[in-house]
């Protein structure tokens, strides 16, 4: 656990792209966190000695199921591993963003007996049909509340599993039809099959678990937190109110918006066929320090324009977008009027890499036809009866719903 706890402190570090933030959160816990893993660690696999390293027999922890090498401890490792090495040959080569050379102490004296557990660490478990294995030889089947080992999956995820692949779209069925359709209805259970489907195209089977979900007037209280249903009964029994999920799921719903690891940002990856011309989102963040907005415009044919801004200078940076025009007749505009250039990435579809973008500078990338109305962030109109969604607003139909059903709780 302490492992997935430093990966979103890290998580935040990249996003400000701060080496001072990195080794002052990230490196002292995470070089904790990855010598323990030499205790756990062993040839043995069920009483069989082996070349490689594995972890004892464990259940998943927030599911039933579980054993050898279970697919949350190995993820975990392979991240935790791989992400300390890495940062400490970083900063011993001042590869940006630890261009400055700042003083860490003894905190990197673990990195060499890290790469010897890494290149020795048993890999994930992976079933050709249900994806992901909770364990050595055993496939994900029991209810789960949470999504332990789905982490191989998503985001900045552990593991070594592509992010976009075949294996990641069957781990995400398998773990829908066990947990939500086996009816533990837990709400920790969605988020992460959402963003497994949108980071392969799947937009609105994304939008469907999200809009399911939040229909789910049993599950999301008016306050928006949420209540956490019993992961191995199928009476949906209610076990805890939990605000993490609703959390979870906003972010969830920004996947659909933007995606970015490293240098590459994805804008609208993947928009369901539900949303509207005009979907805008405003100033959200990705990797490596950029701050991103951008329009998506159907009519016109795709994304109409991409606003970036570089708050700590990383460069250069990939954008992937089915912009509404051909890349070689966009429009570029700097903020401060210096040259930027777009070039063709030809190795991916739609993607175009953005030079000479300094810290602090901005730039529009657009289609030239675009009417100047379509700059422009407005709130969109909403419906009497889905304002104040969450709240006990007399005019709200999920608030009447709400009362009609689920008062006791």
């Amino acid at each position: 656990m302490l492992t997935w706890i430093v990966q979103q402190v890290w998580t935040m570090c990249d996003f400000q792209y701060n080496a001072s933030c990195h080794i002052t959160y990230v490196l002292p816990v995470l070089r904790g966190a990855v010598k323990s893993f030499e205790y756990m660690l062993s040839h043995n696999l069920n009483g069989t000695n082996t070349s490689r390293l594995h972890f004892p027999a464990a259940g998943l922890p927030n599911c039933g199921g579980g054993g050898w090498d279970n697919g949350f401890q190995v993820g975990a490792a392979q991240w935790g591993l791989t992400t300390y090495t890495s940062m400490c040959k970083d900063i011993a080569e001042h590869r940006p963003p630890f261009s400055q050379p700042e003083p860490i102490g003894d905190l990197c004296d673990f990195a060499a007996r890290a790469e010897w557990l890494l290149e020795r660490l048993a890999p994930l478990q992976v079933d050709p049909v249900t994806g992901i294995n909770a364990a050595w030889k055993v496939r994900f089947t029991e209810p789960c509340r949470h999504f332990d080992h789905l982490l191989n999956c998503i985001g900045e995820g552990f593991g070594n599993i592509q992010r976009e692949s075949q294996v990641c779209l069957n781990t995400a069925d398998q773990f829908y039809k066990v947990t939500w359709q086996g009816k533990a209805e837990c709400t920790f259970s969605y988020p992460p099959v959402v963003q497994m489907s949108a980071a392969n195209g799947r937009g609105d089977a994304a939008w469907g678990n999200i809009t399911e979900l939040l229909d789910n007037i049993l599950l999301f209280m008016p306050n928006t937190m949420d209540n956490e249903g019993d992961p191995v009964s199928s009476a949906r029994q209610i076990v805890n109110i939990d605000p993490c999920a609703t959390a979870a799921t906003a972010d969830s719903i920004q996947y659909l918006m933007i995606q970015s690891e490293g240098q590459r940002i994805k804008v609208f990856p993947t928009p369901p066929v539900a949303w509207d011309d005009g979907a805008v989102f405003h100033r959200l963040r990705a990797s490596r320090g950029f701050v991103v907005s951008a329009r998506l415009l159907k009519q016109h044919g795709g994304v109409g324009w991409v606003h970036i801004e570089n708050e700590a200078g990383a460069q250069p940076v990939l954008v992937t977008a089915q912009f509404s025009k051909p890349i070689s007749k966009l429009k570029i505009e700097s903020k401060s009027g210096h040259e930027v250039r777009l070039v063709a990435f030809p190795p991916a579809a739609n993607t175009v890499q953005v030079l000479g973008l300094e810290q602090g500078d901005a730039v529009l990338i657009s289609d030239p036809e675009l009417p100047p109305d379509s700059f422009e962030i407005q709130p969109l109109q909403g419906e009497a009866s889905e304002q104040n969604y969450w709240g006990y607003h007399p005019e709200s139909s999920r608030s009447q719903a709400f009362r009609e059903c689920c008062a006791e709780f």
